[in-house]
């Protein structure tokens, strides 16, 4: 073999090295991102099932849900979804104050206010300490899988623009005698409608919907929508006094307790 046919084949397989290693490469860093996306929605699906828990106690507490919502001039979204389970009946500790009404207003409102702390954590995240590295991070957070999502399919797009078939074409340019055997058997038509091999490796776009998350909205401190609330509660006191008696006062309506570190 002559010096010039050994630096061809020298080349030819430093080409196929270098596209095989960016082919799979890439394959990889984009599965493992995938599985970096799934891990991180359920970090935040769990943080949306205790949401869910509290705006469900929440609803009890206050009767007429929807009412609640738009006495406050908030759109409650996923909070008040149909499909969301209702969780058992519990004691629940009640404020002390000298009136029943009083005490309803006080839990209502405490109520409130761990769920609005939950939904800003749900939508915003919260800061943390990482104990390796000292550094403040932010929990996992529904703002940012939103944006993610939408990162990753742009990734997964990309990828899919570069197709399989086309290195197994590069590689098979580089050795004539395999490239005219199978010009010959046509196992594979090369053209405008490439190769059943880019079909199989492709990557399927990711929906949201896989996340199991849903949308909630970011309520107001209780601080700032006292008067109103405080309005309502006092009419759906008037109203429903006999069935909140039996609910909180007497049952109690969930096992949830207003600040509870019970995660």
């Amino acid at each position: 073999m002559s010096l010039k046919d050994d630096f061809l084949v020298d080349l030819e397989e430093e080409i196929l090295t270098e596209a095989a290693h960016n082919f799979f490469s890439r394959r990889v860093r984009l599965e493992k991102e995938v599985e970096a996306f799934s891990r991180a929605a359920t970090k935040v699906r769990k943080q949306m099932d205790r949401t869910l828990q509290i705006a469900d106690t929440v609803h009890r507490v206050v009767i007429e849900a929807e009412r609640f919502y738009t006495t406050l001039g908030v759109e409650p979204k996923g909070l008040l979804r149909k499909d969301q389970r209702s969780s058992p009946w519990g004691p629940l500790e009640v404020p002390f104050r000298f009136t029943r009404k009083g005490r309803y207003a006080a839990l209502a409102e405490a109520l409130y206010s761990e769920l609005a702390a939950e939904t800003k954590k749900y939508n915003h995240g919260e800061l943390y300490k990482d104990p390796e590295t000292k550094l403040m991070k932010r929990t996992a957070h529904y703002e940012e899988l939103m944006e993610w999502h939408q990162e990753l399919n742009s990734h997964i797009v990309t990828e899919n623009k570069n197709r399989p078939s086309y290195s197994l074409k590069l590689a098979k340019s580089l050795n004539t005698d395999v490239c005219e055997k199978e010009k010959a058997m046509e196992p594979c038509i090369w053209g405008n409608n490439g190769c059943h091999l880019d079909e199989r490796l492709s990557f399927e776009g990711v929906p949201f919907s896989c996340t199991g998350l849903v949308q909630m909205p970011v309520l107001p401190p209780a601080r700032e929508i006292k008067t109103r609330l405080h309005g309502f509660l006092e009419e759906i006191y008037d109203h429903h006094s006999g069935k909140i008696h039996e609910l909180i006062f007497q049952k109690g309506p969930n096992s949830y307790t207003p600040g509870s570190t019970n995660r």
